[in-house]
């Protein structure tokens, strides 16, 4: 049917019903075509604008902490790069380790001193280095300035730092392998410690002093957060966050507080997490008067829709959702669902031609499904075909072989066998043999290769018990052991075969896993290629193998989509097949 037949149709059904409502009579078209979509742009407008005003605040306060902890790095690996310098090649600072006069320890503390207020002048985040000899019981520091306290203050913290700094280096309690937190006298630092011998260099970062520096050098209105790992330095700010869930912002940030909001964002310095947050008063505080405006009318809109809703409710919403409905029914497979008839007149028109839709496409499925079952029933038979003469070859071309050396007690043994094999392939009638009776000719086939070759095959067969009687396609496992069989032999190695069948459990379904391996060669690359992709496999003579690509057809002519195969190198070829498991599916 044409566009101009369908047209004829509509006309013809408007004709026989009469006169109905008209939905562009019912639907005003100013709220549906203006302010619903006007509504909704402006909330994603007013999201976009309340997200974007939190990113950028967040991104700021990064990049702040990002430059202060580039500034807090270099400090630190130019502090450890002198401090290594004095240690290991500074023969003033050496000679402190062993007993000195008072004269020669000032004479020698010098040039110590110069290298110490050098570096304390090029790093203004360090606060201190000093220079202590238990041995000697001298200790010397030099000191930048601090900017918030007074001179009495800082001679108390300064004469306290050094006896504490004693006191660890005596007790042993320093340590020297990197920056550790420290608190002395009601201040915090971030010491770090390296010696030679009995003389000890020491660098002290004042984390109070920071928080200054962080405020007048680079205008950061927040506060720092110093940590490693589950250890947090910071003033008792209200952030209500423990330690561990501060440290998980990563790349990303909070909203965090109790009484006060702040923003928290975070970055590391080597081990040191450094911790800005910075006091946060909310999205509307930060949004001019356009994007307040913008926003109340997406309130507006909003609060405006529901009531319009309502009154459409039953003469736009009940139909769509009964057809929809009707839709999600036909999906799942049940075609004899219909609309119903509504008074809008063009949810009628609507209605009568997907159910007429519909009863064609019924009509047309079960065509096509005869036709697809004929099908795949034709191709099963021709693929059970093909496999059959390529076992009978390869057993007549072996009695034969024996025929012309004489080996008449051996050819009566391989007839028993073949006889049995035969007898089993010409009497197969059914798409579908019971597991134990494949696994009976595997085994047959096996002795029936041993005796016409003179080569001993090993061949382990095990199987879940319960699986004894499950169908699966005849002469499917028997190719895979024959496969192995032409492939698998190896100069001086006894070929041993495994044949492996078992069920894998899982939350949704029951899998049958069958393995067939050998400890041969293996596969070469292109077959694993052609197999993976279920082709035919060619090989260098263009010769056509076409065994293993039958069997793989027979088995997903049967189960579809869930069979899967895997085959692979492992000690020698290995095939793997998955397919799906009934419980109680019997022969």
């Amino acid at each position: 049917m044409n566009v101009f037949g369908i047209l004829k149709l509509l006309d013809k059904h408007k004709r026989k019903r009469g006169r109905r409502i008209s939905l562009k009579n019912l639907i005003p078209g100013l709220f549906l075509g203006i302010m619903i979509p006007l509504a909704m742009i402006l909330v994603i407008y007013s999201s976009y604008i309340a997200r974007s005003v939190e990113v950028s605040s967040s991104q700021s306060s990064r990049s702040q902490l990002e430059i202060f902890k580039s500034h807090m790095e270099s400090t630190m690996k130019a502090t450890e790069r002198v401090m290594s310098g004095m240690v290991s090649g500074n023969a003033q600072f050496q000679s402190f380790s062993v007993e000195l006069m008072l004269n020669d320890m000032y004479n020698r503390s010098y040039n110590v001193q110069e290298i110490l207020k050098s570096n304390l002048t090029a790093n203004q985040n360090l606060y201190t280095m000093a220079v202590y000899s238990p041995v000697n019981n001298w200790y010397t520091g030099e000191y930048n300035s601090y900017y918030e306290i007074t001179s009495s203050q800082r001679i108390k913290a300064q004469k306290n730092l050094e006896a504490e700094i004693k006191r660890l280096v005596n007790q042993g309690d320093f340590d020297l392998s990197k920056w550790f937190f420290h608190s002395i006298g009601g201040r915090d630092y971030l010491l770090r410690g390296m010696n030679y011998r009995t003389v000890y260099c020491i660098a002290v970062i004042d984390l109070d002093r920071l928080n200054t520096i962080a405020v007048l050098d680079y205008r950061m209105n927040g506060t720092l957060i110093f940590g490693e790992g589950e250890t947090m330095v910071y003033p008792n700010l209200e952030l209500g966050l423990a330690p561990g869930e501060i440290l998980k912002t990563g790349d990303s940030y909070l909203i965090t507080g109790t009484a006060k909001k702040y923003l928290v964002v975070s970055d590391q310095a080597g081990y040191i997490t450094l911790i800005y947050a910075r006091p946060y008063d909310g999205i509307l505080n930060e949004m001019n008067l356009f994007h307040i405006i913008v926003i109340l009318c997406a309130v507006m809109a909003v609060v405006a829709v529901p009531f319009v809703s309502i009154w459409l409710w039953e003469l736009v919403v009940n139909p769509i959702s009964h057809l929809t409905n009707t839709i999600e029914a036909i999906r799942n497979g049940d075609l004899s669902a219909h609309v119903d008839t509504y008074a809008v007149e063009e949810f009628c028109q609507v209605n009568d031609m997907f159910n007429q839709m519909i009863d064609e496409i019924s009509e047309l499925k079960i065509a096509s499904y005869e036709k697809e079952l004929e099908k795949q029933n034709t191709e099963y038979q021709l693929l059970q075909s093909q496999i059959r003469p390529h076992f009978y070859l390869n057993c007549l071309k072996n009695i034969y072989g024996m025929a012309e050396s004489g080996k008449n007690k051996e050819i009566q043994q391989t007839i028993l066998h073949l006889s049995s094999y035969l007898r089993y392939i010409f009497t197969i009638t059914k798409d579908y043999v019971p597991l134990q009776k494949e696994l009976e000719v595997c085994k047959n086939y096996t002795d029936l290769f041993s005796l016409n070759q003179h080569q001993s095959i090993e061949l382990s067969i095990t199987y879940d018990a319960v699986l004894t009687n499950i169908p699966i396609p005849p002469v499917s496992l028997l190719t895979f052991i024959e496969n192995s069989i032409h492939y698998g032999f190896v100069s001086g190695q006894k070929l041993k075969l495994v044949l492996k069948v078992s069920r894998i459990v899982t939350a949704e379904r029951v899998l049958i896993h069958i393995t067939v391996g050998d400890n041969g060669p293996g596969f070469e690359q292109s077959v694993i290629n052609s197999i993976d992709k279920e082709e035919i496999m060619v090989d260098g003579k263009g010769k056509k193998h076409v065994g293993i690509y039958n069997v793989l057809k027979r088995f997903r002519l049967c189960y579809g989509d869930d069979f899967a195969a895997a085959f692979r190198n492992r000690e020698g070829a290995l095939f793997e097949l998955f397919f799906p498991y009934t419980e109680g599916e019997e022969l």
